[in-house]
């Protein structure tokens, strides 16, 4: 099966921008899609939603008066999804240090787009960036991240804010027991996952679950007295 070949062209909607993790994207962005001789030519419009999610609102398929007709083979040619992403990503505009934006992105700049766009917030990539902070020893800690995890420094500051939203770096000007404690839950994760047990419980919970199964217990125990509820102070 020959793939499609032919003419493409991208055409973002004027009008206010969908702000991204400090990169702004048009809402909506049309693929159009001319297919060489007698190919069939497509059209997809695509929209981005305010959480950065890129989704097809619109698909035509379209073949030619005296081209071939459309088949099954044609439509598994498309990913739409990625191409959403793709198409995405030639349109985004790189946020400039004194504010506003600027397009095209350059070429150094592509991976930190797709990131954003894809939304990779891996749990072992939070964690690697929140390790890398919370063992700097110099003082630096976004300065460690951006050289140790090889990122650009935008790039390096907004996975240290996720990594913060997420509870791995305590809060800006927490004390540094909060530190050595974050650093105690990334080196025993497992640790974090305790239950509760009926120790912990509040009496008013154990008299709570004693009522609500008093019949049932009634039930399994006849030679015990029935099940009441603790008085308060027993």
């Amino acid at each position: 099966m020959a793939e499609w070949t032919g003419r493409t062209t991208i055409t973002a909607k004027v009008g206010r921008p969908v702000v991204v993790d400090e990169w702004a994207f048009p809402k909506e962005v049309t693929f159009s899609f001319q297919g060489e001789g007698a190919l069939p030519d497509l059209t997809a419009r695509f929209e981005m939603k305010p959480d950065g999610r890129v989704v097809c609102v619109e698909l035509n398929v379209r073949a030619k008066p005296d081209g071939r007709a459309i088949g099954n083979q044609d439509v598994r040619l498309f990913d739409l999804d990625q191409l959403g992403i793709r198409v995405y990503e030639q349109v985004a505009q790189m946020p400039l240090p004194g504010g506003g934006w600027a397009s095209p992105v350059p070429d150094r700049h592509l991976s930190e787009v797709s990131e954003v766009i894809r939304g990779r917030q891996t749990d072992e990539k939070l964690r690697a960036v929140a390790r890398v902070y919370l063992s700097d020893t110099h003082g630096a800690p976004l300065n460690a991240v951006e050289t140790r995890l090889q990122m650009p420094r935008r790039t390096a500051a907004r996975w240290v804010s996720k990594a913060r939203a997420a509870g791995l770096i305590p809060e800006k000007g927490a004390p540094e027991e909060a530190y050595e404690e974050a650093r105690e839950r990334l080196d025993h994760p497992r640790e974090e996952r305790r239950t509760k047990s009926m120790n912990e419980m509040d009496k008013e919970e154990i008299a709570a679950w004693l009522d609500a199964n008093a019949a049932w217990l009634d039930k399994r125990n006849p030679n015990q007295a029935p099940h009441r509820r603790p008085k308060r102070g027993e």
